[in-house]
């Protein structure tokens, strides 16, 4: 828990330090007497704008109302005003090396399998300028060791609040809200194999309604863009059925408490094409049977180099891959993701 503590610690430096830099530019190119104060001749000649319509002009000249700006490193956090996205990724993987409970790189026998496909529909509704809701599911196929199969994940529903971004639009900072609940397999199914007991199904997801919450912010300034966040996770204790076919218990499962980070460098290569690269961390309790520590507690921290292409502003396609540093009880994989992203 203290590694968590001082990454969530830099996490809130980090927003901070964007925040603050970000606005204060904001405010320095406001102040009185700044360059940006002249030619009082041009803003007489134009109608009066709508209260809470000013956008810079770059916004104003690739983002009509009620869609987002052309270039990836302008887009707000928060979907614009009555437009819905619909977000689709899909990773797989198929490692043969993993971090071991000591965190040591080890390679898989050649009878073991750690694989991975995942598959994540989303959909995200402008509700207001300042407000963003949706819900997604994802989906898993996969192997990990001995335990096998392919299934739904937890259902979830998200809001995204806005709560300060400076006067051109440039710096934003947003609070992300985020429950699941549960539609995936959350049971633990043994079976018996040469004396030994080795689960066999792919848990996909929890017993219980789970909470996510956490800030996020965007800063964009000239061709570039930084973007970070990081989310807590608390998930509720609940019954599972554990055990052999035939012979399961309904015992309590406590699932661990959960924390990521995520911080993004943005670079627009040309008006339809960024190029970025994004610094993950994601770190998940040990679950608890019966009171028990099934000692199964995780990290995995990563890099995520990737391009993204703007076919139009309503069609977007992202491709990357992912480069483990350091982990535990993870696969050391080379994930290949794609997100395809739709505007209504």
């Amino acid at each position: 828990m203290s590694f968590l503590k001082r990454v969530g610690f830099l996490g809130l430096i980090f927003l901070f330090c964007l925040g603050s830099g970000a606005f204060a530019q904001d405010t320095e190119e406001q102040r009185p007497g700044a360059v940006k104060e002249e030619a009082p001749e041009a803003t007489e000649l134009k109608a009066p704008e709508p209260a809470g319509d000013k956008t810079s002009g770059s916004e104003q000249k690739g983002a009509p109302k009620g869609r987002l700006p052309a270039r990836e490193i302008e887009r707000p956090l928060v979907l614009p005003d009555e437009v819905s996205e619909l977000r689709v990724g899909v990773s797989y993987f198929d490692a043969e090396k993993y971090f071991d409970e000591d965190s040591k790189s080890q390679s898989l026998e050649d009878s073991q399998d750690w694989r991975l496909l995942t598959v994540q529909l989303e959909m995200g509704y402008g509700v207001a300028d300042w407000l963003e809701v949706g819900a997604g599911i994802p989906y898993y196929s996969g192997k990990i060791f001995e335990a096998e199969g392919d299934n739904l994940g937890d259902l979830y529903g998200f809001a995204k609040f806005r709560v300060l971004k400076n006067e051109s639009r440039t710096a934003e900072l947003t609070l992300n809200f985020k429950a699941s609940f549960p539609t995936g397999d959350s049971d633990i199914k043994m079976k018996l194999e040469k004396k030994n007991y080795f689960q066999e199904n792919l848990r996909t997801g929890d017993p219980l309604v789970d909470f996510f919450v956490g800030p996020a912010g965007r800063w964009s300034f000239n061709k570039f863009a930084l973007r970070g966040g990081f989310e807590y996770g608390y998930r509720m204790e609940g019954k599972i059925k554990s055990g052999m076919e035939g012979l399961e218990d309904t015992d309590d499962f406590d699932p661990g408490e959960s924390f990521s980070a995520n911080f993004e460098f943005l670079y627009q290569v040309l008006d339809k094409l960024v190029a970025g690269v994004s610094l993950d961390y994601f770190q998940q309790d040990a679950n608890k049977l019966e009171g028990e520590s099934l000692d199964d507690d995780w990290y995995l921290f990563q890099l995520r180099p990737g391009i993204e292409i703007q076919f139009t502003q309503d069609y977007d396609l992202a491709i990357q891959s992912a480069v483990p540093v350091s982990g535990k009880n993870q696969a050391e994989a080379y994930p290949i993701i794609v997100i395809w992203k739709s505007r209504i």
